[in-house]
Protein backbone atom coordinates (compact mmCIF):
# COMPACT_ATOMS: atom_id res chain seq x y z
CA UNK A 1 0.00 0.00 0.00
CA UNK A 2 0.93 3.65 -0.67
CA UNK A 3 1.08 4.46 3.37
CA UNK A 4 4.41 2.29 3.32
CA UNK A 5 6.30 4.83 0.67
CA UNK A 6 6.07 7.90 2.82
CA UNK A 7 7.75 8.53 6.26
CA UNK A 8 5.22 9.69 9.17
CA UNK A 9 5.86 13.23 8.43
CA UNK A 10 4.67 13.00 5.49
CA UNK A 11 1.63 11.00 6.15
CA UNK A 12 0.85 13.17 8.68
CA UNK A 13 1.63 16.79 6.26
CA UNK A 14 -1.44 14.86 3.74
CA UNK A 15 -4.37 16.11 5.51
CA UNK A 16 -5.70 12.38 6.48
CA UNK A 17 -5.64 12.96 9.79
CA UNK A 18 -7.98 15.99 9.68
CA UNK A 19 -10.28 14.33 7.37
CA UNK A 20 -10.23 11.30 9.57
CA UNK A 21 -11.65 13.88 12.75
CA UNK A 22 -13.96 15.58 9.84
CA UNK A 23 -15.44 12.18 8.66
CA UNK A 24 -14.29 12.68 5.12
CA UNK A 25 -12.80 8.94 4.66
CA UNK A 26 -13.77 5.99 2.92
CA UNK A 27 -14.32 2.94 5.56
CA UNK A 28 -11.19 1.15 3.65
CA UNK A 29 -8.68 4.34 4.13
CA UNK A 30 -10.33 4.54 7.89
CA UNK A 31 -9.54 1.49 9.03
CA UNK A 32 -5.81 1.37 7.32
CA UNK A 33 -5.26 4.71 9.59
CA UNK A 34 -6.72 3.12 12.76
CA UNK A 35 -4.54 0.43 12.17
CA UNK A 36 -0.90 2.48 11.55
CA UNK A 37 -2.33 4.73 14.98
CA UNK A 38 -2.19 1.17 16.75
CA UNK A 39 1.64 0.72 15.69
CA UNK A 40 2.79 4.34 15.52
CA UNK A 41 2.43 6.51 18.67
CA UNK A 42 3.29 9.66 16.84
CA UNK A 43 0.21 8.97 14.73
CA UNK A 44 -1.77 9.14 18.20
CA UNK A 45 -0.56 11.86 19.97
CA UNK A 46 -0.92 13.85 16.44
CA UNK A 47 -4.34 13.15 16.00
CA UNK A 48 -5.07 14.58 19.42
CA UNK A 49 -3.04 17.19 19.01
CA UNK A 50 -5.31 18.28 15.74
CA UNK A 51 -8.55 17.56 17.83
CA UNK A 52 -7.66 19.80 20.16
CA UNK A 53 -6.67 22.85 18.30
CA UNK A 54 -9.70 22.26 16.24
CA UNK A 55 -11.72 22.40 19.61
CA UNK A 56 -9.34 25.36 20.94
CA UNK A 57 -10.46 27.39 17.48
CA UNK A 58 -14.01 26.84 17.51
CA UNK A 59 -14.41 28.28 20.97
CA UNK A 60 -12.31 31.08 20.33
CA UNK A 61 -14.32 32.06 16.85
CA UNK A 62 -17.48 31.82 19.36
CA UNK A 63 -17.50 35.30 19.82
CA UNK A 64 -17.67 37.96 17.56
CA UNK A 65 -15.08 37.88 14.29
CA UNK A 66 -13.03 40.70 13.30
CA UNK A 67 -14.24 42.47 9.84
CA UNK A 68 -12.55 40.41 7.05
CA UNK A 69 -13.70 40.18 3.04
CA UNK A 70 -14.15 36.64 2.02
CA UNK A 71 -11.81 38.10 -1.26
CA UNK A 72 -8.55 38.95 1.21
CA UNK A 73 -9.14 35.63 2.94
CA UNK A 74 -9.31 33.35 0.07
CA UNK A 75 -5.87 35.23 -1.22
CA UNK A 76 -4.27 34.83 1.74
CA UNK A 77 -5.36 31.24 1.57
CA UNK A 78 -3.92 31.02 -1.94
CA UNK A 79 -0.54 32.67 -1.08
CA UNK A 80 -0.01 30.18 2.19
CA UNK A 81 -1.08 26.84 -0.01
CA UNK A 82 1.42 27.95 -3.06
CA UNK A 83 4.36 29.05 -0.08
CA UNK A 84 3.58 25.17 1.54
CA UNK A 85 3.89 23.49 -1.74
CA UNK A 86 7.56 24.74 -2.86
CA UNK A 87 8.42 23.46 0.61
CA UNK A 88 6.52 20.11 1.27
CA UNK A 89 7.78 16.90 -1.99
CA UNK A 90 4.57 15.37 -3.69
CA UNK A 91 3.28 12.19 -2.00
CA UNK A 92 2.18 9.11 -3.94
CA UNK A 93 -1.72 9.86 -2.35
CA UNK A 94 -3.38 13.13 -2.49
CA UNK A 95 -6.57 13.59 -0.06
CA UNK A 96 -8.59 16.14 -1.37
CA UNK A 97 -8.61 18.75 1.11
CA UNK A 98 -5.12 19.48 2.61
CA UNK A 99 -4.73 20.07 6.42
CA UNK A 100 -5.01 24.41 5.78
CA UNK A 101 -7.75 23.85 3.59
CA UNK A 102 -9.51 22.03 6.40
CA UNK A 103 -8.71 24.29 8.99
CA UNK A 104 -9.49 27.16 6.80
CA UNK A 105 -12.75 25.89 5.86
CA UNK A 106 -13.80 25.37 9.67
CA UNK A 107 -12.48 28.59 10.47
CA UNK A 108 -14.69 29.96 7.70
CA UNK A 109 -17.62 28.15 8.58
CA UNK A 110 -17.58 29.23 12.06
CA UNK A 111 -17.42 32.83 11.21
CA UNK A 112 -20.35 32.45 8.76
CA UNK A 113 -22.56 31.16 11.35
CA UNK A 114 -20.81 33.73 13.88
CA UNK A 115 -22.22 36.83 12.69
CA UNK A 116 -25.48 36.60 11.27
CA UNK A 117 -26.54 34.80 14.68
CA UNK A 118 -24.42 38.08 16.51
CA UNK A 119 -26.78 40.29 14.76
CA UNK A 120 -29.84 38.33 15.43
CA UNK A 121 -29.33 37.97 18.94
CA UNK A 122 -28.56 42.06 19.14
CA UNK A 123 -31.50 42.89 16.85
CA UNK A 124 -33.89 40.90 19.94
CA UNK A 125 -31.82 43.06 22.25
CA UNK A 126 -32.75 46.16 20.39
CA UNK A 127 -36.49 44.97 20.24
CA UNK A 128 -36.65 44.00 23.66
CA UNK A 129 -35.74 47.31 24.69
CA UNK A 130 -37.81 49.46 22.26
CA UNK A 131 -41.19 47.47 23.56
CA UNK A 132 -39.90 47.98 26.62
CA UNK A 133 -39.70 51.84 26.06
CA UNK A 134 -42.87 51.97 24.33
CA UNK A 135 -44.67 49.97 26.98
CA UNK A 136 -43.11 52.73 29.27
CA UNK A 137 -44.09 55.80 27.34
CA UNK A 138 -47.88 54.29 26.93
CA UNK A 139 -47.87 54.13 30.92
CA UNK A 140 -46.51 57.33 31.11
CA UNK A 141 -48.91 59.09 29.20
CA UNK A 142 -52.05 57.58 30.45
CA UNK A 143 -50.57 58.70 33.83
CA UNK A 144 -50.50 62.23 32.79
CA UNK A 145 -53.87 62.26 30.85
CA UNK A 146 -55.61 61.10 34.37
CA UNK A 147 -53.26 63.50 37.03
CA UNK A 148 -53.74 66.95 33.99
CA UNK A 149 -57.54 66.02 33.48
CA UNK A 150 -59.59 68.55 35.27
CA UNK A 151 -62.86 66.35 34.83
CA UNK A 152 -60.60 63.79 37.77
CA UNK A 153 -60.95 65.09 41.31
CA UNK A 154 -57.62 63.75 43.25
CA UNK A 155 -58.20 62.66 46.13
CA UNK A 156 -55.39 62.28 48.90
CA UNK A 157 -55.81 59.22 51.40
CA UNK A 158 -53.57 59.97 54.31
CA UNK A 159 -52.27 56.93 56.99
CA UNK A 160 -54.12 55.98 60.11
CA UNK A 161 -52.65 55.43 63.60
CA UNK A 162 -52.36 51.48 62.60
CA UNK A 163 -50.10 52.38 59.19
CA UNK A 164 -47.80 55.10 59.91
CA UNK A 165 -45.54 55.98 56.60
CA UNK A 166 -48.60 54.94 54.33
CA UNK A 167 -50.13 56.95 51.55
CA UNK A 168 -52.21 56.82 48.14
CA UNK A 169 -54.04 58.63 45.99
CA UNK A 170 -57.47 58.25 43.96
CA UNK A 171 -58.06 60.12 40.98
CA UNK A 172 -62.08 59.64 40.46
CA UNK A 173 -64.26 60.91 37.73
CA UNK A 174 -67.80 61.42 39.32
CA UNK A 175 -69.11 61.90 35.91
CA UNK A 176 -67.94 58.78 33.99
CA UNK A 177 -67.54 56.67 37.36
CA UNK A 178 -63.79 56.49 36.25
CA UNK A 179 -61.37 55.50 39.29
CA UNK A 180 -57.65 55.15 39.17
CA UNK A 181 -55.31 54.48 42.41
CA UNK A 182 -51.52 55.90 42.77
CA UNK A 183 -50.76 52.77 45.16
CA UNK A 184 -46.46 53.88 44.94
CA UNK A 185 -46.45 54.54 49.11
CA UNK A 186 -48.05 51.87 50.02
CA UNK A 187 -45.27 48.82 51.51
CA UNK A 188 -45.50 45.32 50.34
CA UNK A 189 -47.62 43.21 52.50
CA UNK A 190 -47.63 39.37 53.40
CA UNK A 191 -47.84 37.07 50.52
CA UNK A 192 -50.74 35.56 52.14
CA UNK A 193 -52.71 39.27 52.18
CA UNK A 194 -53.56 41.59 49.51
CA UNK A 195 -54.78 45.38 49.73
CA UNK A 196 -58.46 46.38 49.16
CA UNK A 197 -59.71 49.55 48.24
CA UNK A 198 -63.15 50.86 49.23
CA UNK A 199 -65.74 53.89 48.25
CA UNK A 200 -67.50 54.67 51.25
CA UNK A 201 -71.10 55.44 50.30
CA UNK A 202 -72.31 57.33 53.71
CA UNK A 203 -71.82 54.09 56.17
CA UNK A 204 -72.01 51.53 52.99
CA UNK A 205 -68.81 50.43 52.19
CA UNK A 206 -68.28 49.08 48.31
CA UNK A 207 -65.54 47.18 47.11
CA UNK A 208 -63.51 48.96 44.50
CA UNK A 209 -61.13 46.15 43.80
CA UNK A 210 -58.06 44.02 45.44
CA UNK A 211 -54.56 44.94 44.42
CA UNK A 212 -50.76 44.97 44.71
CA UNK A 213 -48.54 47.74 45.72
CA UNK A 214 -46.16 48.84 42.46
CA UNK A 215 -42.85 47.12 43.41
CA UNK A 216 -41.29 50.44 41.54
CA UNK A 217 -41.35 53.87 42.46
CA UNK A 218 -42.70 54.92 38.19
CA UNK A 219 -45.88 56.07 37.27
CA UNK A 220 -48.87 54.06 37.20
CA UNK A 221 -51.95 53.82 37.74
CA UNK A 222 -54.11 50.95 38.62
CA UNK A 223 -57.69 51.19 37.02
CA UNK A 224 -60.32 49.87 39.67
CA UNK A 225 -64.41 49.34 39.31
CA UNK A 226 -66.38 52.28 38.18
CA UNK A 227 -68.62 54.00 40.78
CA UNK A 228 -70.54 57.41 40.42
CA UNK A 229 -71.41 58.29 44.47
CA UNK A 230 -68.50 58.43 46.99
CA UNK A 231 -68.31 60.34 50.25
CA UNK A 232 -64.71 58.70 50.97
CA UNK A 233 -62.37 56.20 49.58
CA UNK A 234 -60.14 53.92 52.09
CA UNK A 235 -57.84 50.99 51.65
CA UNK A 236 -57.64 47.77 54.10
CA UNK A 237 -55.65 44.97 53.98
CA UNK A 238 -57.03 41.63 53.59
CA UNK A 239 -56.32 38.41 52.74
CA UNK A 240 -55.29 37.15 49.58
CA UNK A 241 -58.46 37.65 47.44
CA UNK A 242 -60.21 40.37 49.52
CA UNK A 243 -63.03 40.16 51.81
CA UNK A 244 -66.67 40.90 51.75
CA UNK A 245 -66.89 43.45 54.38
CA UNK A 246 -63.67 45.83 55.10
CA UNK A 247 -61.31 44.90 58.20
CA UNK A 248 -61.50 47.96 60.42
CA UNK A 249 -58.65 47.13 62.42
CA UNK A 250 -56.87 46.63 59.29
CA UNK A 251 -57.34 50.07 57.98
CA UNK A 252 -54.02 51.58 56.17
CA UNK A 253 -55.32 54.66 54.53
CA UNK A 254 -58.22 56.95 54.03
CA UNK A 255 -59.54 60.53 52.68
CA UNK A 256 -62.46 62.35 52.27
CA UNK A 257 -63.74 63.67 49.21
CA UNK A 258 -64.54 66.93 49.01
CA UNK A 259 -68.38 68.55 48.49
Amino acid sequence: MFIFVMDIDQYISSGILEAYLLGNLPEREKKALEQLMEQHDTLKEELISIQNTLEAMAHQLAIVPEDSTREDFLEKLHQLQKEQAAKVQPIHHRWPLTRLQIAASIVWLLITFSIPVYFYLQLKKVQTEFDEALSQNKTLSAYLYVVRNPDFAQISLAATETSPGQYAAVFWNPTTGELYLDASGLSSPDPAQQYQLWALQGEKPVSMGVFDPDQENSPGLKKMEIIRQADAFAVTLEPHGGSREPTVSALQVMGKVSS
